[in-house]
């Protein structure tokens, strides 16, 4: 998925693919935000920038950022 985020504005975990809890609107910014996916247990860094979100690092589960 080149996007991390849906039509929808649902975010995707950039590991797995499945849809995450959070959603992001079109005006959103955020700079190396911890997004946690419930599915799998990952937990990766993103940046959001005019409605797309780039993967900046991803970690194990227990691992450490």
């Amino acid at each position: 998925m080149d996007n991390l985020i849906d039509k929808k504005g649902y975010l995707h975990c950039p590991q797995c693919g499945q849809r995450t809890e959070q959603r992001i609107r079109v005006d959103t910014l955020a700079c190396q935000w911890p997004m946690y996916c419930s599915q799998c247990g990952q937990e990766s860094m993103v940046n959001i920038l005019d409605g797309k979100a780039e993967l900046v690092v991803s970690t194990e589960k227990g691992g450490v950022l």
